[in-house]
């Protein structure tokens, strides 16, 4: 159905998405190709799309691919809605993997940001932190 559509939709980050998801059912080592292919094409892709990649690596992702999308992410973080929805994401995956002090340290680190009021800034040293924590 999606190869059918294909030609009459405007080539879109978003649609290629669609159809290396549409291909984990049946071949999750060739979905992971197709989304490394889609970070390679759209290097430069809005942080967003990449949380939603995350979103979906966290379940059906290979690991190198799952830290290759949090460092894109962690580079063009702009809000603190971001950095906590991408340390969520990261907490979900790392207890899927059942790797309890990986988990622990993002989840504390989470529970430091929620007491924090102040603004975002890009090279707070959590941002450290979150990324050092990381297997």
């Amino acid at each position: 159905l999606l190869d059918g559509f294909s030609p009459f939709v405007p080539k879109s980050v978003w649609f290629d998405f669609l159809g290396a998801r549409l291909i984990a059912c049946s071949d999750p080592a060739k979905a992971n190709a197709e989304m490394a292919k889609i970070l390679t094409r759209h290097p430069q892709e809005s942080t967003s799309f990449l949380l939603e990649m995350l979103q979906f690596l966290s379940v059906s992702g290979e690991h190198p691919l799952f830290i290759a999308v949090i460092q894109k992410i962690l580079a063009q973080l702009q809000t603190e809605d971001e950095f906590e929805d991408l340390m969520e994401i990261a907490a979900d995956y790392y207890r899927r993997l059942d790797q309890d002090d990986t988990e622990a340290a993002i989840e504390r680190l989470m529970k430091k940001r929620s007491a924090k009021a102040s603004a975002f800034n890009p090279r707070d040293p959590d941002i450290l932190a979150f990324a050092a924590s990381l297997k």
